[in-house]
């Protein structure tokens, strides 16, 4: 044994298979988790979030557009 554990995806890239699959719930929770950590990768996939919610319509752009409004807000009282 190697001791080498399982490839595990970075946080980015799991947060776009969760929208792609449109698992937009899980995939909330997982950019909330990186900001309430204060994560340094946490900028770069909300900045990568906010582009591809440009592309959703209807409940999923709605939901999203208030989940980031408040990340927006609670990262700004930190």
């Amino acid at each position: 044994m190697s001791g080498d554990r399982p490839s595990v995806p970075e946080p980015l890239e799991l947060v776009l298979q969760l929208m792609d699959l449109r698992q937009h719930d899980l995939a909330a929770e997982q950019v909330r988790l990186l900001v309430e950590r204060d994560d340094p990768r946490a900028q770069p996939t909300l900045r990568v979030v906010r582009e591809r919610v440009g592309g959703l319509r209807g409940p999923e752009r709605s939901r999203w557009d208030s989940e980031l409004r408040r990340l927006s807000r609670s990262r700004t009282a930190a």
